[in-house]
């Protein structure tokens, strides 16, 4: 009778909180997630920027490669004009003994 009404109404106030806790864990367990959606957003964004930077790094690598080509072709150029300088003024050097001594 009484007894059992009592642990009736007991029986409903536990599960009425259990409901309740059930909610409050559904509700943090949603919270956890979103932040972890947005953590792993966020390491996506600074990974996609680091992958910008390092091609970024590789390209201006490769325009200092190609430069540094450019200039040992201009030194290659320019050592060869100054020999066929050198070649001509040693030329001219022999015109000008030969004019000279006629």
């Amino acid at each position: 009778g009484v007894a059992c009404e009592q642990l009736m109404g007991e029986k409903d106030a536990l599960e009425a909180q259990l409901a309740e806790l059930r909610d409050n864990l559904q509700q943090e367990g949603d919270a956890v997630r979103q932040q972890l959606a947005d953590a792993q957003q966020e390491v996506a964004g600074k990974t996609s920027a680091h992958d910008a930077v390092q091609q970024e790094l590789t390209t201006s690598q490769e325009k200092v490669g190609s430069l540094e080509t450019e200039m040992e072709a201009i030194r290659a150029e320019l050592t060869e004009k100054t020999a066929s300088c050198d070649a001509l003024a040693t030329q001219l050097a022999e015109h000008r003994d030969n004019l000279q001594q006629e």
